[in-house]
């Protein structure tokens, strides 16, 4: 028997349009432009596009993420 599982309005909202990555603050697309499906493991449909992030990406991150660590308050 399958179930349907209802999502709220407002998180059906969220998932529309493709994710972003957040590095150092903002919202940004992979620096290759890459996406991946996110698959509802109720029922298989996708459920969101998310950008793919790759080593350029990571070490955005990494970076940002010592900045903060080493000057933040």
């Amino acid at each position: 028997m399958e179930q349907t599982i209802k999502l709220n309005p407002r998180v059906q909202e969220f998932l529309k349009g493709t994710k972003k990555l957040l590095i150092n603050g903002e919202l940004v697309e992979a620096a290759s432009g890459k996406t991946f499906e996110t698959l509802d493991p109720s029922n298989g449909k996708v459920l969101a596009v998310v950008s793919e992030a790759g080593p350029e990406d990571v070490d955005k991150a990494v970076k940002a993420a010592r900045t903060a660590f080493d000057n933040g308050p």
